[in-house]
């Protein structure tokens, strides 16, 4: 569906969020690797093997324009957990990161229970980072001092 055929058939809107294993077979069975000897689709992908792509496809450009913005939003903060100060917060981002990437090889944002995981995991990095922030702010003496 993420594919030429399928990406042209709706940008903007997508085909709507879980249709994939619906849809997703009217553009496999032009596949030939799919196909078995008398050229009918033998072998049906239920989900695309990157979450990113299968998001682009169901949701459309509108729909990952929230998803952008808080990727855009996540990514400030691990920048910052990054620097200087945050020790505890950097393996929080790492996590992040790898998860990020593992996601382009596999569908893993379906499980719920792994979600939940990465918003704790978002929260204590965000936290951590966050109390850096102001315990700095704190010991810093202030301008003109």
């Amino acid at each position: 569906m993420a594919s030429a055929g399928g990406w042209s058939g709706k940008v903007w809107t997508g085909w709507g969020a879980g249709s994939y294993r619906w849809v997703s077979p009217v553009f496999q069975a032009d596949e030939k690797p799919l196909q078995d000897a008398n050229g009918k689709l033998a072998i049906r992908a239920t989900y695309a093997h990157c979450d990113w792509l299968q998001m682009l496809a169901e949701w459309g450009v509108v729909g990952m324009l929230p998803v952008l913005v808080g990727l855009w939003w996540l990514g400030r903060w691990i920048c910052r957990a990054c620097r200087r100060g945050h020790p505890e917060a950097i393996p929080l981002a790492g996590v992040l990161i790898l998860v990020s990437l593992h996601a382009s090889l596999e569908l893993i944002f379906w499980f719920t229970p792994l979600l939940y995981s990465l918003a704790l995991i978002v929260a204590a990095m965000v936290t951590f980072t966050e109390h850096d922030l102001r315990t700095q702010a704190d010991v810093l003496p202030a301008e003109g001092e």
